[in-house]
C-alpha cells in the first residue's frame, strides 16, 4: 500500500469520524432545540390561556358592574316615579277631603265623632277641639250633637289640622285624634306601591 492510499484511507476515516461526531453533536443540538421549542410553546400556550381567563373575568366583572348600575338606575327611576305617583295621589286625596269638608256628610261625621268621644268619656269631662276652619260650624253642631249640649266643652283650635276633631278626656288621660290630617298621614305611611 502506498502512502497515497494510506493517506486516502486515513483521510476518509478521519472525515467519516468527524462526520459521525458532527452528526451526533448536530442531533443532540437539534434534540435540545426541539425540547426547548416544545417547552417554550407549552409555556406560551399556558400564558395565553391564563391571559384569556383573566380577560374573560375582567369582561365579566365589567358586564356585572354595568348590569348592576343599570339595575340601580332602573330602581331609582322606579322609586322616583312611585314617589311622584304617591304625591299626586295624596294631593288628589287632599283636594277631595277639602271638597268633602263642604258637604253635609262631613257635618254628620263630626257629630258622629263628637258623640263617640262623649261615649268614650263615660260621663266624665270631655273637651272637643274643632279645626280652625270648622269654627263657623259650631252652632250647627251644637244643635245636632247631644254631647255638646250635655257636658262636653268646646274649643276651636288655633291651628288647622285638616278637619275632624280632637277630643281630650283628662280623667282617662286620653287624646282622641280623629283629625283628617292624622288619618291622611296614617294612610301616607301605610301606603306603598
Amino acid at each position: 500500500m502506498e502512502i497515497s492510499e494510506k493517506l486516502d484511507i486515513f483521510f476518509r476515516s478521519a472525515i467519516g469520524a468527524a462526520n459521525e461526531e458532527s452528526e451526533a453533536i448536530l442531533g443532540e443540538q437539534t434534540r435540545i432545540y426541539e425540547e426547548s421549542l416544545a417547552e417554550y410553546e407549552k409555556m406560551r400556550q399556558e400564558r395565553f390561556e391564563a391571559e384569556e381567563r383573566l380577560m374573560h373575568k375582567r369582561i365579566e366583572k365589567e358586564m356585572n358592574r354595568a348590569v348592576s348600575e343599570a339595575i340601580l338606575q332602573q330602581k331609582k327611576e322606579y322609586h322616583d316615579r312611585a314617589e311622584q305617583h304617591r304625591e299626586e295621589l295624596f294631593a288628589l286625596v287632599e283636594e277631595k277631603l277639602r271638597a268633602f269638608r263642604r258637604t253635609n256628610e262631613y257635618r254628620k261625621l263630626l257629630v258622629k265623632k263628637i258623640n263617640e268621644a262623649k261615649e268614650l268619656a263615660e260621663g266624665q269631662e270631655c273637651m272637643i277641639s274643632l279645626d280652625a276652619e270648622d269654627g263657623p260650624l259650631w252652632q250647627e253642631l251644637a244643635h245636632e250633637s247631644p254631647a255638646l249640649q250635655n257636658g262636653c266643652s268646646f274649643t276651636v283650635s288655633k291651628e288647622s289640622f285638616g278637619g275632624g276633631i280632637r277630643a281630650m278626656i283628662p280623667s282617662k288621660n286620653l287624646l282622641m285624634d280623629e283629625t283628617l290630617n292624622g288619618k291622611l298621614e296614617e294612610q301616607r305611611e301605610a301606603y306603598s306601591l
